[in-house]
C-alpha cells in the first residue's frame, strides 16, 4: 500500500514539475485583439461640381401668329452645366446653371425657324433612395436665342421662358458622377420682325441630356 501511495505521489509530482517548466517557456507576448472591418464611408452629395452635357432636342413647336406654326426637327444640344448640391441625411438640395447650343430647326415654305442657344438656371431636390445613387426633379429659368426667317427676311430674338424636368444621377467614384435628365422648355411669347410687322411666337421644346460631372 505504501509502494503504491509512493508511487503515486512521485506521479504527480513529476507531472507538475513538467507542466510548471512548460509554462515557463511560453512567450510573454500577449495577442492583441483584432480589430474590427471598417465600414465603408456612405457618398456624400454635398459639393461643387462642373461638367459637360450632350444629348437630344426634339418634339419642338414653332407657333406664330401669321398661321405659320411649324413642328420642329430633332437636334442636337450640348454644352457645359455647374451646379452645388447640399445633402441632408437622404435627401439633397441644389442649384444648377448650363448653357448649350442646339442644332435644330423648323421649315414650310419659305418659313423657317430655329433655336440656336439655351441656358437654363434651376433649383433641384433629390432623393438618394440607395449609397451613389441620386433621383430629383427640377425646376427655373430658360432663356433662349430663337431665329425666325419670312421669306428672306430674317430676325433674331433672345425671351426668357421656364424649364421643369427630372433625372438620375449615379457617384462613378468619389469624383465622377454621371447620369440622364429630362426637360420641357417653353420660352414663352418671341417678338421678331419679319417685314410684315412684329410677330408674335411661342417655342416650346422637349430635350434629354446625358452628363459628366466632376465633384470637388
Amino acid at each position: 500500500m505504501n509502494r503504491v501511495l509512493k508511487s503515486t505521489l512521485l506521479a504527480v509530482s513529476t507531472f507538475m514539475i513538467a507542466t510548471t517548466a512548460n509554462a515557463a517557456d511560453l512567450p510573454n507576448e500577449v495577442l492583441e485583439p483584432i480589430a474590427a472591418p471598417v465600414q465603408a464611408q456612405a457618398f456624400d452629395w454635398s459639393g461643387f461640381y462642373v461638367g459637360a452635357n450632350a444629348g437630344i432636342d426634339f418634339d419642338g413647336r414653332f407657333d406664330n401668329n401669321f398661321g405659320a406654326d411649324l413642328d420642329k426637327d430633332t437636334g442636337f444640344i450640348g454644352g457645359g452645366v455647374v451646379g452645388f448640391n447640399y445633402q441632408i441625411d437622404q435627401f439633397v438640395l441644389g442649384v444648377e446653371g448650363d448653357i448649350n447650343y442646339v442644332g435644330s430647326d423648323a421649315s414650310s415654305g419659305t418659313t423657317e425657324a430655329e433655336l440656336d442657344f439655351l441656358s437654363t438656371f434651376t433649383a433641384r431636390a433629390g432623393y438618394t433612395p440607395v449609397d451613389r445613387l441620386l433621383t430629383y426633379v427640377e425646376g427655373g429659368l430658360a432663356i433662349g436665342r430663337t431665329d425666325a426667317t419670312l421669306a428672306g427676311v430674317s430676325d433674331r430674338d433672345t425671351s426668357l421662358g421656364y424649364v421643369v424636368g427630372a433625372g438620375a444621377e449615379y457617384a462613378l467614384n468619389d469624383k465622377w458622377l454621371t447620369g440622364v435628365e429630362y426637360n420641357y422648355v417653353d420660352l414663352g411669347n418671341n417678338s421678331n420682325n419679319l417685314g410684315v410687322g412684329n410677330t408674335v411666337s411661342d417655342f416650346d421644346t422637349h430635350q434629354v441630356k446625358f452628363n459628366l460631372k466632376y465633384k470637388f
